[in-house]
């Protein structure tokens, strides 16, 4: 696909598809969205309290939204581009260990069919713990493979910091560390370095930097494991067997892109067992995460959601790049490059397109909501029953959070109405200082918080007709009801 003949020209073609990412990326949502996704305005609000954890996630993608926010003036493109140099780190990251194992154009064949994996395009605007991940789960697959190569004590410890990075990221860390041990187990020199100090650094590393995380953990009494737990789809009969199945094919689909331009390549796959360790090291870690979260699946009866796959589906590419290395001598290059090019360019582009035009269909993507009209119609209630601008906005994650973004000065979230979700609000801050509440639904869900001064609602498009915006001003105590 592309050609490079040293490992410096390859090294400088990765730049150049990261740099492209970054910039095509973040610009398909400064233009195109009027609202920020769904996640990333839960992140905000979470991020802006600075917590050892919340109730859903750890806290990683919320710490690292608001310092993005904060070093961004409080602009969203900030956050925009903070998910998208996860995404350029893990190409890098699967560059560096493709070179490693085999050769620099190998790492970038694995980067272009990549670049093209429906996780590394269509989602990464959302920037939250699925993004996050990537990176951490890229760069610990090369740090195990440095490791175990060299077993320089310092690579061994930045690898149990990467690790302690997933723990921070999400719990489905316990996924990647399935893999690296029975990828790492695999090779001889993996099983050798069991007899060195290496891999116990490393889970001492791991378990001192988590050490705050599992603290707060068990103060909390689990509170995101049991949240997961709550929310957990159990799945019975022929569907205990159907859903392991489908997420499976979602996976294939997810590489739509990148298979249809291997299709068109005419792509010669190398069946010789030549490097036997590089390639079952790097098949490993393409397979045992999937496969481990199916097996999870088939024993427990929990439904998958795929969007777990984000940081699994890593390393296919390289396993499938490792079998490629007749691929620059297939005919039509010229046409197999400017393929991918166009499907490079053209994925942010139709993506914020897609934003944009739903706005007036039945059904807008919530990036297409007008927040900021939405969030001064509900402030200059406010400001009219109470005076000034609201300290605390309350209500559903979506509706809450996204108010709170368009608010001046970033008022704290109250989501759901939960203090125990949201341990920065307790009952004697609401009453001083009150908080405007905003929901889509039935307009008397958040009755029991009341009194209200002032009550509104506002139809948004949408064919469900119960999709109506409400807010609410809930006064301080120092204001007369």
């Amino acid at each position: 696909m592309f050609s490079a003949k040293t490992e410096q020209s390859a090294a400088k073609l990765v730049l150049a598809i990261c740099a492209a990412q970054i910039v095509l990326w973040t610009l398909s949502p400064m233009v195109f969205f009027e609202s920020p996704p769904l996640d990333v305005v839960e992140n905000m609000v979470w991020g802006k309290e600075w917590r050892m954890g919340y109730y859903k996630h750890p806290p990683l993608q919320a710490w690292l939204s608001e310092i993005a926010l904060t070093l961004g003036g409080g602009k969203i493109w900030a956050i925009y581009l903070l998910s998208q140099l996860c995404i350029a780190s893990t190409f890098w990251a699967l560059f560096l260990l493709g070179r490693d194992v085999a050769d620099a154009r190998t790492g970038l064949r694995a980067v272009v069919l990549f670049s093209l994996v429906y996780y590394a395009t269509i989602p990464t605007p959302e920037f939250n713990a699925n993004v996050v991940q990537m990176p951490i789960w890229a760069f610990a697959g090369w740090l195990l493979w440095r490791s175990i190569q060299n077993g320089n004590l310092a690579w061994w410890a930045l690898l149990g910091a990467v690790l302690a990075l997933g723990v921070y990221a999400k719990y489905s860390v316990v996924f990647l560390v399935v893999a690296l041990i029975g990828a790492g187990l695999s090779i001889s020199a993996g099983r050798a370095s069991l007899r060195t100090p290496g891999p116990y650094l490393a889970s001492g590393v791991c378990f001192l930097l988590s050490a705050p995380h599992f603290v707060w953990l068990v103060e909390t009494g689990y509170q995101p494991i049991n949240h997961a737990m709550r929310r957990l789809t159990s799945l019975e009969g022929f569907s205990r067997l159907l859903e392991p199945l489908k997420f499976l094919l979602s996976q294939i689909a997810s590489h739509a892109a990148p298979i249809g331009l291997l299709l068109i390549a005419r792509a010669r796959f190398d069946t010789e067992q030549s490097e036997a360790d590089e390639r079952r090291y790097v098949d490993l870690l393409a397979i045992l995460p999937l496969g481990s979260m199916v097996f999870y699946s088939l024993v427990t009866g929990g439904m998958l959601k795929y969007a777990w796959a984000t940081p699994a589906v890593t390393w296919i590419s390289l396993a499938v790049a490792m079998r490629l290395p007749s691929l620059e001598q297939t005919t039509h290059i010229r046409l197999k490059r400017g393929l991918w090019l166009f499907l490079f360019l053209i994925m942010p582009l139709a993506w914020g397109l897609a934003s944009k035009l739903s706005e007036n269909s039945p059904r807008p993507q919530k990036t297409a909501w007008h927040g900021a009209e939405l969030a001064e119609l509900a402030i200059d209630d406010w400001t009219r029953s109470v005076g000034g601008i609201p300290t605390i906005i309350a209500g559903p994650t979506w509706e809450a959070g996204l108010i709170a973004y368009f608010t001046p000065h970033r008022p704290s979230g109250f989501l759901f109405a939960n203090f125990e979700w949201n341990p920065w609000i307790d009952q004697e801050r609401l009453d001083r200082e009150g908080a405007l509440f905003v929901w889509i639904g039935p307009r008397e869900q958040y009755d029991a918080f009341g009194p209200f001064v002032e009550r509104s609602r506002r139809y948004v498009k949408d064919k469900d007709l119960k999709r109506i915006f409400h807010w609410a001003v809930r006064a301080p105590r120092h204001v007369k009801k």
